[in-house]
C-alpha cells in the first residue's frame, strides 16, 4: 500500500493544544476542516469534506456525528463561551439555510431559526446573532 492510501484509511486528527500530540480520531476516509475548541476545552468541533459536522470529546475520544448538510457544503459552526453548545447552519433540501444549536449535554440539535426562512450565521458577531433574510 503506498504511503498516501495508508494515510487516507488513517486519517488523524491531532489536536496540537496539549503537550505531547495525542490521535483523537483515526480510520476515515475524510479530510477533516476547521477544528475548534469547545470554550471549556473538553471538545472539538470539525467538519469534513462531504458536509458532515463531528464533535470529539477529548477525554473519551468518542466521536459524535451531530448533523450533514445535504448540500455537502462545509458548515459554519460556532461554540458557546461555555462549552456546552454547538451553534451550526444547515442547508435544506430546498437550498434555505436554518441554524441549529447542538446540546452537549444530550447531544440533540434543536432548529434555532424558522424552516421557511433563509438563515445564515455571520462571522465575527457573538455566538446566537445571526442574519435572516
Amino acid at each position: 500500500m503506498s504511503p498516501t492510501a495508508a494515510a487516507r484509511r488513517n486519517s488523524t486528527f491531532r489536536p496540537g493544544r496539549h503537550d505531547g500530540r495525542q490521535a483523537l480520531t483515526s480510520g476515515s476516509h475524510s479530510r477533516y476542516l476547521g477544528p475548534r475548541w469547545s470554550g471549556d476545552g473538553k471538545r472539538i468541533a470539525f467538519a469534513d469534506q462531504t458536509g458532515r459536522l463531528f464533535v470529539v470529546e477529548v477525554a473519551s475520544r468518542k466521536k459524535t456525528l451531530v448533523a450533514r448538510d445535504p448540500a455537502e457544503l462545509t458548515l459554519d459552526y460556532q461554540w458557546s463561551p461555555d462549552g456546552q453548545y454547538l451553534a451550526y447552519s444547515l442547508n435544506s433540501v430546498a437550498g434555505l439555510s436554518s441554524i441549529y444549536l447542538w446540546s452537549a449535554a444530550d447531544g440533540v440539535s434543536r432548529r434555532a431559526t424558522p424552516e421557511f426562512v433563509n438563515s445564515q450565521s455571520r462571522p465575527g458577531l457573538p455566538m446566537g446573532i445571526c442574519s435572516i433574510s
